[in-house]
């Protein structure tokens, strides 16, 4: 497959054009916000080029194609959040704001860790479809209690399910 980018108008639009030889060719139009080429570039590279199948589920981190099932707190945080939040919590800046968890006082009240796992914000994607409430109540519960944060309740995974 090969892709063509054509912008009009602050939009961009991706044509998919078969190998050569073949009369058929695919559009597909994709809006691109804040001229993000780089972005629309990555979603094709995402959801277009074939992935060898053991690329396909880094260090096991996939049980299923649609939950994770690392087993601690900490091996979410360090397979999932450490990418945009770093290995140390401190955050990072540059293609989007990922907050520092390190030394937060909005971790203080569990729910609103719980609910940005969940549900996401902004860049941050939800994890209510791909993590389970034990799952979530771990990566919470270590987040609170490292990083320079203090929190010892425990956070359960009944109280994920209550906010679900």
């Amino acid at each position: 497959m090969m892709f063509f980018f054509e912008k009009k108008n602050q939009k961009t639009s991706i044509r998919l054009a078969p190998p050569s030889g073949e009369r058929s060719a695919q559009r597909l139009k994709v809006f691109c916000f804040f001229s993000s080429e780089k972005k629309l570039l990555l979603a094709c590279l995402l959801f277009w080029v074939p992935i060898p199948a053991q690329a396909q589920n880094p260090a096991g981190l996939f049980g299923s194609p649609s939950h994770y099932t690392e087993p601690t707190g900490g091996a979410v945080y360090r397979g999932i959040c450490a990418g945009c939040h770093m290995p140390a919590g401190q955050g990072a800046s540059g293609a989007g704001a990922y907050p520092a968890l390190a030394q937060n006082p909005r971790l203080a009240v569990a729910a609103y860790p719980i609910l940005r796992v969940l549900r996401g914000k902004g860049a941050m994607p939800g994890f209510a479809g791909t993590l389970s409430n034990q799952q979530i109540a771990d990566v919470v519960a270590f987040i609170r209690q490292n990083f320079g944060n203090a929190d010892p309740d425990p956070v359960t995974p009944d109280e994920v399910q209550s906010l679900r």
